[in-house]
């Protein structure tokens, strides 16, 4: 069975049954730390919900622009709401507006609309990644030298 990280308080660094990834939802408060890149800011959100669907936010950065954003999510979100709307949801609108140039790829939109999922309980927590290697045209993968700055 593939390994779930466990996204909230102390204990154990993975969850290793979907028994304990339900257990995790069920506390409802959910911790997610984002390394976005090359830019090396670090972004933590906290989303909690007492009732399974509307969410709050606790966004905390090292990037004026998403401190920006979490101003515009300083209010609750519906869970299910938001999952229906999927692009024109109340997170990816308002990164929309917030998030422009290079930025507009930035990771934190995605870590932020699957922390509402998992604290709304429509998500399980997962350990979610990017892999990049640059691949020569006759298709072998070329080494990459990766920027990594870590999690704090």
């Amino acid at each position: 069975m593939q390994q779930l990280i466990s996204p909230v308080r102390g204990g154990s660094d993975h969850i290793s049954s979907v028994d304990d990834a339900a257990r995790v939802c069920e506390e409802r408060m959910i911790r997610t730390m984002i390394i976005t890149g090359v830019c090396g800011f670090h972004t933590t959100v906290a989303a909690r919900s007492d009732d399974m669907q509307m969410v709050t936010l606790q966004i905390t950065s090292d990037c004026e622009k998403i401190r920006r954003l979490a101003e515009a999510l300083a209010i609750p979100i519906d869970s299910y709401q938001e999952i229906g709307d999927g692009w024109d949801g109340v997170i990816l609108k308002a990164a929309s507006s917030h998030l422009k140039g290079c930025c507009a790829g930035c990771a934190v939109p995605c870590g932020v609309c699957k922390s509402v999922q998992v604290a709304g309980g429509i998500a399980l927590p997962a350990l979610v990644s990017f892999t990049m290697e640059r691949v020569e045209e006759d298709g072998r993968a070329r080494e990459i030298r990766y920027f990594h700055s870590g999690y704090r």
